[in-house]
């Protein structure tokens, strides 16, 4: 497979995680209410550049209150880390 059908199916697996996260988020928690916006409007090619989801990925990994929104948290890093192209192209 080649990498662009990769990054298109981390895209995709994203888009799920992240709906995912932001019907389950209590919206209680700044990093994560606010978070998890950010980076799906970032999963359709029109939001921040990587550096600043990377401080929101920290920022929810370490202060959201519950698993949720750590979890959602971590997730951005590692995608910022494995397909870094994903968060520009929207594929």
């Amino acid at each position: 497979m080649s990498s662009g059908g990769k990054e298109a199916q981390a895209v995709e697996l994203a888009r799920f995680f992240f709906d995912l996260v932001r019907r389950e988020s209590c919206g209680e928690c700044l990093p994560c209410a606010l978070g998890t916006r950010q980076v799906g409007v970032a999963l359709e090619g029109k939001g921040a550049e990587g550096t600043l989801l990377r401080e929101i990925g920290r920022a929810m990994k370490q202060s959201s209150k519950c698993g949720v929104g750590r979890i959602g948290g971590a997730l951005v890093l590692e995608l910022l880390e494995r397909y870094p192209a994903i968060f520009k192209a929207g594929a």
